[in-house]
């Protein structure tokens, strides 16, 4: 790729980023080296070439130095090298930070001793390369200092034929290699659809983290965006009407059952989740009778025994992240799916069982259990809904989806980080965007795939 290549460098160092956090938990403490005499080539090494990282840095406005100084740092330990090409370790060039991390240095062709002295990080040498002869140089070898020839990778006329011949050699590489390929940078599909997004590799490693739900893809990264349990309890869905709202909790769902939890589906009229009554572990609830019965039965007795639960740790003095990793690996995660909060408001508060209260009790102080509801509500029907204490408990977390864009309309989320001109923005359909304050520095828009193709 080229620096100019703005989608492709976010996307790359978004990767790289997420490669450096997944094989720190790999090699738990450990090196690269030592995983390896261990367990064999199972993670394989990566090398990442920037070719004139002055204009790189230049290009990009340098918002990537504080990123490729920690990669320059930690990725050998890691087994991921990286190789650049500059004229010299400074500010404008190849960062001095940088320079400093870089043990293996080629200089050549330079006129000056201390040109040679800046890369080799030493003084202590009196030989000087050849003046005159391109491709020649200094270098460390054995605790040497020595003097050395660049071979030509390919016999050529010019640099532009050399470089076609080794672009067909690469392709003719690629073409009869049949065996495990370089990571591809992540790039938005045209259509996106759930059987190729459950395919991916990031995908699957936070599906095998606990407390991960990969729900749609980071419209900045294209990499798999994932909801973390413990930062939510009750999850919000909203939108003007057909603009993705169902089709992202169809997707949320479908996560959730890759995992080891219970699932409850309180639907509407419309049956929208019919088509999960019958997958393992759900409980699939469409009428009042259904809806009281469950809540007296399984929610209520669960709930209890978790509080008190909840109440113990408290009394031994846990935080709270403490108190929800022990729930997390002691307690079977619940997640309760509602696919109209007015219609489960409506019934909550006029039924005559009269689970109002619990629900405003469950709603206010029901974190920190391993039960998280997740509701859908549209933007014609907050206005009706909003007066609810119930509602209000859920929304009041400010945790959630906004679909269509034009968030000014939506009364209920906060996006103060946007600009004014962004707020009455339409969004596609699919596209959904998280909420958050004006320090809000996380994901922002995620594109959801289609949940049924």
């Amino acid at each position: 790729m080229f620096e100019e290549d703005t989608e492709k460098v976010v996307k790359l160092m978004t990767m790289l980023d997420f490669m450096i956090t997944e094989r720190k938990k790999i090699l738990r403490g450990g090196n690269y080296k030592q995983y390896v005499e261990a367990n064999g080539p199972k993670i394989p090494a990566v090398v990442v070439i920037f070719d004139n990282m002055s204009a790189f840095r230049e290009k990009t406005d340098f918002a990537y130095d504080d990123f490729l100084i920690r990669l320059s740092k930690e990725g050998t330990s890691l087994g991921i090298y990286l190789v650049v090409t500059g004229q010299s370790f400074s500010m404008a060039d190849i960062h001095t930070r940088i320079g400093e991390n870089i043990e293996t240095c080629f200089p050549l062709s330079y006129p000056e001793r201390y040109a040679y002295m800046d890369f080799l990080h030493t003084a202590q040498f009196d030989i000087m390369p050849e003046n005159g002869i391109k491709g020649r140089g200094l270098c460390v070898f054995e605790d040497r200092i020595l003097e050395y020839q660049v071979a030509l990778s390919v016999e050529a006329e010019n640099d532009y034929e050399r470089a076609e011949k080794l672009k067909e050699i690469s392709e003719n590489m690629r073409n009869v290699w049949s065996g495990a390929v370089a990571r591809p940078i992540p790039m938005l599909p045209e259509k996106a659809v759930y059987s190729e997004y459950s395919a991916l590799p990031l995908y699957r490693s936070q599906i095998d983290e606990s407390s991960l739900i990969p729900v749609g893809y980071d419209m900045v990264s294209a990499a798999s965006f994932s909801l973390d349990m413990r930062e939510f309890f009750c999850y919000l869905i909203t939108g003007a009407p057909r603009t993705g709202k169902t089709n992202f909790m169809r997707v949320f769902l479908q996560s959730v059952l890759k995992k080891d939890a219970d699932i409850c589906i309180i639907d509407n009229g419309k049956k929208e989740l019919l088509i999960y009554e019958q997958k393992e572990n759900v409980t699939y609830l469409d009428n009042e009778d259904a809806v009281l019965e469950y809540f007296g039965s399984e929610l209520t007795p669960k709930f209890t025994a978790r509080n008190k639960k909840k109440w113990a740790l408290i009394g031994e003095e846990k935080e709270e992240d403490e108190i929800m990793d022990i729930m997390l690996k002691e307690e079977r995660p619940l997640f309760i799916f509602i696919t109209d909060l007015l219609e489960f408001a409506k019934m909550a508060y006029e039924s005559e069982a009269g689970i109002s209260s619990f629900m405003e009790n469950l709603t206010e102080k029901g974190s920190l259990h391993n039960i998280y509801f997740v509701g859908e509500v549209s933007l014609n029907k907050i206005a009706d809904v909003r007066y609810y204490t119930m509602f209000q408990n859920f929304a009041s977390y400010q945790t959630g989806i906004h679909f269509g864009g034009k968030t000014d309309e939506n009364p209920v989320m906060q996006f103060e980080y946007l600009e004014y001109k962004e707020i009455s923005q339409k969004q596609p359909v699919g596209v959904g965007m998280i909420p958050g304050d004006r320090s809000y520095d996380g994901v922002k828009k995620i594109m959801v795939p289609m949940a049924r193709k």
